[in-house]
């Protein structure tokens, strides 16, 4: 049981890194994890930024995996990402 709770805890902090990475890339100082690229305001530029934000969170990325639309959330994101 320890272990499941030690990925969970590990799941939350990759979200977070990844809503902290977005907010600098927007200079804002937050982003709610369930608001879609769309509401953020993720233009093509920072599309980009948020692949590398990704690959560097992640590790190893390959951007083609990833299924980017106006509705995708950054929760969304990040399960696409661990499932990968």
């Amino acid at each position: 049981m320890l272990h499941s709770n030690r990925i969970v805890e590990q799941a939350s902090d990759t979200l977070d890194s990844l809503a902290s990475e977005v907010a600098k890339i927007l200079n804002v100082d937050s982003v709610g994890v369930d608001a879609t690229l769309l509401e953020l305001g993720i233009d093509s530029l920072s599309a980009v930024e948020l692949t590398l934000a990704c690959d560097r969170i992640y590790r190893g990325v390959d951007p083609d995996q990833l299924t980017l639309t106006k509705d995708t959330t950054l929760r969304d994101l990040h399960r696409q990402l661990v499932a990968i």
